[in-house]
């Protein structure tokens, strides 16, 4: 799983910048590493995309945090353009250059590496492409495989058909999306993407395991309500949030740190679906992975009630790895009989009443 340090394209109280954790050993970017605490000493390997603040705003105090207990080299890896701005920060001026100062032990603390577009190394069980990205400044993305499955990671970029181009069917694509729409002369200034510019060129992308990211924080709420409209998305979980995962194995299953402010904001983002979300179907898998979320539930089913049966609408189950309805495959599964006492669905539709089991392998 990948998890998200940091999504947003610039810093707030309640969000970082851009910043992936593949394993405890391997970061992507370096906009928002403080957030991982003592436990940034266990950070091996850094790969930076570009040498943009936001994406390397915390590198120093990686190097510097739990200094005397590091025992490995951190290794930093970048394109030269990139590498060669980062020698103005570790200059003994603005910072120390740590590639001069040896670890207790006696090993480099900090190794400079240099990659180059179109590369791929391999690293642990990770192996890790580095892709064009058109911006600004010397940039590459990340396409990332594990297990046969993949996540491509678009940095920061304008139109790029060479990002396109890598994607195929079956992978999962974390894409960029900064300003709104009416912003977009300072997006193509910037070298950004906007819900049109991403329109423009969505039907060529393969696979539809789409995720977006890198909002600026003042705008995210009007970049999401055209993203809805324009039909770019279909729903809210397409937005990456700060401290969630996304798994290699299940592109269709987010995880998610569960804290009462993350209830809150969960919340606010059915608001904003209601407002949106045309598709009944769809509106109601998203309030039941949202519901699941608050309790934390394995499984869950929603249906409707019609004469004396209750029919499935939708269906989530992780273990099992089902889900049907919405955006599914369809229902598979027979209906409910209403007189049927014997299940729990049943007598809660019947009774109108909510039945908590402590614990159903107890449960006689």
């Amino acid at each position: 799983m990948i998890k998200i340090l940091g999504s947003f394209g610039n810093r707030v109280a309640n969000g970082g910048t851009t910043s992936f954790l593949l394993d405890e050993e391997i970061a992507i970017d370096a906009g928002n590493l403080s957030k991982l605490g003592k436990d940034v000493i266990k950070l091996n390997h850094i790969f930076i995309s570009h040498s943009h603040f936001d994406h390397i705003a915390d590198l120093p105090f990686v190097i510097d945090t739990l200094f005397s207990e590091r025992k490995e080299t951190l290794k930093i890896y970048g394109l030269k353009e990139t590498l060669n701005q980062l020698q103005n920060i570790f200059n003994n001026k603005i910072w120390p250059d740590f590639r001069n100062i040896k670890l207790l032990n006696n090993k480099a603390s900090v190794e400079f590496i240099e990659i180059q577009t179109n590369q791929t190394i391999k690293l642990k069980n990770f192996t890790i492409k580095f892709i064009y990205a058109n911006h600004t400044v010397a940039n590459v993305g990340f396409k990332i495989t594990k297990n046969n499955k993949t996540i491509i990671i678009s940095s920061d970029t304008y139109l790029n058909d060479k990002l396109i181009k890598e994607v195929n069917k079956d992978d999962i694509l974390f894409l960029e999306c900064s300003f709104p729409s009416y912003l977009e002369n300072l997006a193509k200034t910037a070298k950004h993407l906007t819900p049109n510019l991403i329109k423009s060129f969505i039907d060529k992308i393969k696979t539809k395991n789409i995720f977006f990211y890198h909002f600026k924080y003042e705008y995210k709420d009007e970049i999401i309500k055209e993203l809805f409209e324009k039909n770019i998305i279909s729903n809210i979980n397409q937005i990456l949030e700060d401290d969630e995962t996304i798994s290699f194995k299940k592109s269709n299953t987010i995880y998610k740190k569960n804290t009462y402010s993350d209830a809150f904001y969960k919340l606010a983002k059915i608001g904003v679906e209601l407002s949106t979300q045309q598709n009944i179907d769809y509106l109601l898998e998203d309030i039941l992975s949202i519901a699941r979320e608050f309790t934390n539930a394995d499984a869950g089913s929603v249906y409707f009630k019609n004469d004396d049966k209750l029919y499935f609408k939708i269906i989530q189950n992780d273990t099992l790895n089902i889900f049907m309805g919405g955006r599914n495959e369809s229902i598979k599964w027979n209906p409910l009989n209403l007189k049927d006492k014997n299940m729990v669905a049943v007598l809660s539709a019947v009774n109108q009443q909510v039945f908590n089991i402590e614990d159903v392998y107890l449960d006689k």
